[in-house]
Parts: C-alpha cells; sequence; structure tokens
C-alpha cells in the first residue's frame, strides 16, 4: 500500500500521539511488528523515528500491520 504525503503527516501525527516516547514506539513495534525497531532506524527525534517507521513499513509491505498494531497497543487513545 502506497500512502499519500497527507495520508503519511496523518499518520505520523497519530504515532506521535500515540506513543510518546521512542520507548513506547519500541515496544509497540516489538509486540505487534515482531521488529527491533533499532534495526529500522537509529534515529533519536520521535518525529525522524516515526518518519522512517513509516517509511519502512511502507517499503516492506508492512504498513497496514503497522496502523493495526499501533491501534492495538493504544486503542484507549483512538
Amino acid at each position: 500500500m502506497k500512502l499519500t504525503g497527507p495520508q503519511i503527516e496523518a499518520l505520523e501525527a497519530a504515532l506521535m500521539d500515540a506513543f510518546r516516547s521512542r520507548g513506547g514506539l519500541a515496544r509497540m513495534v516489538r509486540i505487534h511488528l515482531e521488529r527491533n525497531l533499532n534495526e529500522i532506524t537509529e534515529g533519536s527525534d520521535l518525529s525522524e523515528v516515526t518518519f522512517s517507521l513509516i517509511d519502512w513499513a511502507e517499503r516492506t509491505g508492512l504498513i497496514g500491520e503497522l496502523i493495526e498494531g499501533a491501534y492495538r497497543a493504544n486503542s484507549d487513545n483512538a
């Protein structure tokens, strides 16, 4: 699935709102995508990390899994 620019911006904002730290985002990625965030991106800035994660998920065909995992991990914030 290829996202449009506005979709990428919206997903980035939603992920940053749901996971306010790199650690929280890393936990979701490990549990719901069974991947290590450090192997996907080495950035330290949350915006940079989130954008890199979205880019990786899009390239690997896992964007749907990323969205579903984020929702499951933070369904109270939906």
